[in-house]
């Protein structure tokens, strides 16, 4: 669904002028290579772009100063994209969803300076690529034209490097046949030159070269081996290891061209799903959020590849209807994949001619009898419907239908993000009115205590920016004026160090400061803003009720699960978090030595090494997972014997768990 955008939602940001909605999406695209379309606000499309990472690139088109693309942002009001696995599956897709759509912007950089084409000289004896811009000769085979010169570039150096075809651009055969170039020594050309290969071998050579353009690898590998054969049994060992290389050269190709089929007339749909719980996605993502009340659904994403005369020419992703975990307990496997597509079919296949003869399934089992029945009956017409189950491991098609899982799965990301980024703008604009802000409280800090019977007490501070953290503005404080239980009092003196830091223009004031607690710590914040005589809003917050004491005497009760409240609570736990690692860490650091003093074999050196180099790690999963590597590595450690590394460990794992 495309999303129509007026005059009214577009603000002054980071980027200038450019709609937030629109700014939220570049944010939320894949680092993946792919293709990405500029659309208008009626769904058109402007302007079709392939990228390496498509974020970086999409995030060029917000700062960029060149009024070509200023004139094209100032019409742009969506942007998709179809994520690929490489660059040059990005290259081949964008040249032919550039021919079937035709953009208008395309075409004004199309007729400022012709696109390059890769031209395999058939009409010559012994064949060279190369690029041109012009298709002068029409016994040669053109291939183009492309968008992207750089990439044609990249895709000639893998030919060059792949096959031993002749570089250099010389009238052949030659009356007198020539000293083979440095090309031929390192056996990236076979010389036709020196007279070294007959015209019939070379054109095996070239034909393959024509396969490789049409993405007709397995053909290729099949002809050559077939060679390779034929050559050995002849006893040509040569030549036969000459195809030998060429056979392991192609099959090392980093670059594989899913864009394009074998066959080269094929019309068919590849569909992928993919399935996961909201606190899956959040771990995969690595973004932190309180729950929201919707922890126990399931989220859905179907992603459609359009297949058309052998070429990818759409890309579709649509959003399935949330259920509840319980109906799947197993979210990814193969009945909820099942239950899915059957959903899906019925929803999206209805009018006739938009139906394929064949549709692929991403999944891995067998196909629902009952979906090609439901085509018949419908009056769809005879449609068969195959599964990765029906194609060969690693071939196009199996390519296909793994692409369009991982984008189902990036699009599904980007839905949850979006999301998440729209109920932050409401969050903090329901936080402005419900605590008659001057403004929106875009920079949030909220501020906590951990401590043990008020022994190494600290406080933690932490930002959110956008509703989102933002980690460098994290702060640590060890307490230095008390020694023994009293939250407010050391609200008090972290504020106060607060306050200093603003007074003194090193910190730039927030436009709202927390506090973990009730009204006692908020008095304490207070108490320390007025000393300070600087102007801030400043509530707390307190856990039991998620309750907010406001400095005018309110209470203020919320619904948890509200935007705004999300806000608060995601820097309340945030801080809580942050607090209570610091402090674990400081109690583990203090008591190192006696930890690993009764270990056998642990002397003061070791205990010493031990000690500076755990002073520096976070005590994590992914610290502990990985730590008797690391540990063997320090100086007298490498030949510490299993009893000594396992003695290590468990003590640390007891560190850290308390």
């Amino acid at each position: 669904m495309h999303i129509l955008f007026s005059c009214r939602d577009v603000q002054r940001n980071e980027f200038g002028w450019v709609d937030d909605s629109l700014l939220d999406k570049v944010k939320n695209s894949p680092s993946d290579s792919g293709v990405y379309f500029w659309k208008d606000s009626l769904g058109g499309i402007l302007y079709i772009g392939k990228a390496g990472k498509l974020r970086n690139r999409l995030r060029q088109y917000l700062v960029s100063s060149d009024y070509k693309t200023r004139f094209l942002m100032e019409k742009a009001a969506d942007v998709e994209w179809i994520a690929t696995s490489n660059e040059t599956e990005a290259l081949i897709l964008e040249n032919n969803l550039i021919k079937k759509h035709h953009p208008p912007y395309n075409i004004r950089l199309k007729d400022d300076k012709n696109y390059p084409y890769i031209c395999v000289s058939t009409g010559e004896s012994f064949p060279r690529v190369f690029i041109t811009r012009k298709k002068k000769n029409p016994k040669h085979t053109y291939f183009g034209p492309f968008a992207d010169a750089r990439a044609v570039h990249h895709l000639i150096e893998i030919i060059h490097r792949v096959f031993p075809i002749r570089k250099r651009n010389l009238k052949l055969p030659m009356k007198t046949p020539q000293r083979p170039c440095v090309n031929y020594h390192i056996g990236r050309c076979w010389a036709p030159c020196t007279g070294k290969v007959d015209t019939e071998e070379y054109g095996h050579l070239v034909e393959s070269i024509l396969d490789f353009l049409n993405g007709k690898r397995e053909e290729i590998l099949e002809k050559i081996s077939q060679e390779m054969e034929r050559y050995s049994h002849e006893m040509q060992y040569e030549k036969a290891a000459r195809y030998r290389d060429f056979v392991y050269a192609i099959r090392n190709i980093q670059e594989k061209q899913d864009m394009e089929d074998a066959s080269g007339n094929s019309d068919f749909d590849v569909v992928g799903v993919y399935t996961s719980d909201l606190k899956s996605l959040r771990l995969e993502m690595g973004i932190d959020y309180p729950d929201s009340g919707r922890e126990e659904f399931l989220f859905s994403q179907v992603s459609v590849l359009k297949i058309r005369s052998g070429k990818v020419i759409h890309k579709a992703s649509y959003a399935m209807t949330e259920e509840l975990k319980d109906i799947s307990p197993d979210q990814n496997s193969e009945d909820t994949q099942k239950r899915i597509l059957t959903a899906f079919f019925r929803d999206f296949y209805w009018n006739p001619q938009e139906v394929p003869p064949v549709i692929w399934t991403g999944i891995h089992g067998n196909a629902d009898p009952e979906w090609e029945k439901y085509f018949l009956s419908s009056g769809l017409g005879n449609v068969r419907i195959l599964t990765m189950a029906d194609t060969e491991k690693g071939g196009y098609t199996f390519r296909l239908g793994s692409l369009a899982g991982k984008n189902a799965a990036l699009s599904l990301k980007e839905r949850i993000l979006s999301e998440r980024y729209r109920n932050q703008k409401l969050g903090l604009l329901q936080l402005q009115k419900s605590l008659d802000l001057k403004k929106i409280p875009s920079v949030i800090e909220c501020y906590d205590i951990s401590n043990f019977q008020g022994k190494e007490a600290v406080a933690s501070g932490v930002m959110l920016k956008d509703g989102m953290p933002h980690k460098s503005g994290y702060r640590k404080y060890r307490i230095r004026s008390l020694d023994e239980p009293n939250d407010p009092g050391m609200i008090y003196e972290v504020i106060s160090r607060r306050m200093r830091k603003f007074r003194e223009g090193i910190e730039s004031i927030p436009d709202l400061m927390v506090m973990d607690g009730g009204i006692t710590q908020l008095r304490a914040a207070l108490r320390a803003r007025e000393e300070a005589g600087i102007s801030v809003p400043i509530i707390s917050l307190a856990k039991k009720e998620e309750e907010i004491y406001t400095e005018h005497g309110e209470i203020i009760q919320s619904d948890p699960n509200s935007p705004g409240m999300l806000v608060l609570r995601l820097a309340r736990d945030e801080a809580h978090r942050f607090g209570v690692a610091y402090h674990r860490n400081l109690r583990m650091k203090r008591n190192l030595k006696s930890v690993f003093e009764s270990i056998p074999g642990m002397g003061e050196k070791k205990i010493r090494e031990l000690q500076i180099w755990l002073r520096k790690k976070n005590l994590d999963d992914a610290f502990l997972s990985g730590m008797e590597s690391e540990i063997r590595k320090l100086p007298g450690m490498t030949s510490a014997s299993a009893e000594t590394m396992d003695a290590i460990t468990a003590r640390i794992r007891a560190m850290a768990a308390q």
